[in-house]
């Protein structure tokens, strides 16, 4: 356990953002750096929301959404999509930070899916986020779920049925753009949609990636080809006019990019 506090030693100083957002923090972090196990009672949020978070890995996900802070959403933010949403706990921060924001939340797994609705349902902010049951990819064909390990935060989906998972919608950036309302352009792109950002973003045409001001992606590298596939989207994004202004990213180059347009 000692070895446990050490290595989280760094999330310290994000425990005052943690208690600000719960009351409930210390059983969350009891979970996320000990490794406790998660109980079945909801993580209750000061302004009034209960969340269901059931695995350790969502409640990671809440630590680096809430009290790391690892999107960088601003309070003027009007419109923001929301692409691999999970069970909504970024657009309930994002529509927290951001109080004039509309949110556009993408998500394909049914699961996680029917557990965003009732999240967003249990909100306050219900007429402020839109959903769409979807994944994004290179082209509307449909894809296929894989699942790993029934992990909610770990789900991909691929061009062809090799696991026996399900068949889900999928949608170009390009045709997501067509769906949202009120919009000229985007002013937050979140993706994590588990190693799909780079056909995503690579199928997208620099008109439209233009039209975006900042983009939070998660890059994933499962093997060398998606290693590859990143420094070959980062070239691009570049070549569209952005910045990359973060890479905070693991050994294996895994993490979250923040690019703006310049």
């Amino acid at each position: 356990m000692g070895a446990s506090i050490l290595r989280y030693s760094d999330r310290i100083v994000q425990i005052p953002k943690a208690a600000a957002v719960t009351p409930d923090w210390m059983r969350v972090l009891r979970v996320y750096a000990l490794g406790a196990q998660m109980d079945s009672r909801p993580v209750k949020l000061r302004r009034g929301e209960q969340l269901d978070l059931r695995t350790r890995d969502e409640v990671a996900a809440f630590w680096h959404i809430f009290a790391a802070h690892c999107y960088n959403v601003r309070e003027d933010d009007r419109i923001i999509v929301d692409a691999g949403a999970n069970i909504g706990l970024f657009a309930l921060w994002a529509a927290g930070v951001a109080p004039n924001a509309k949110i556009t939340s993408v998500e394909p797994n049914p699961e996680s899916f029917a557990r965003l609705q009732a999240t967003v349902k249990g909100s306050q902010f219900s007429n402020r986020i839109k959903l769409i049951q979807s994944a994004l990819g290179g082209d509307s064909e449909p894809k296929w779920l894989q699942d790993f390990a029934g992990e909610s935060t770990a789900v991909s989906v691929q061009a062809e049925n090799t696991t026996g998972g399900q068949q889900v919608q999928c949608m170009t950036l390009t045709k997501l753009f067509g769906q949202i309302e009120d919009t000229g352009e985007i002013d937050l792109l979140k993706m994590d949609i588990e190693a799909s950002e780079y056909e995503t973003l690579l199928a997208t045409s620099r008109d439209v990636l233009r039209r975006i001001r900042r983009i939070n992606v998660e890059m994933h590298v499962p093997g060398p080809v998606s290693a590859a596939r990143r420094d070959k989207t980062l070239a691009y994004m570049k070549e569209c006019g952005f910045e990359l202004l973060s890479f905070d990213c693991d050994a294996e180059g895994t993490g979250i990019a923040f690019f703006e347009r310049i």
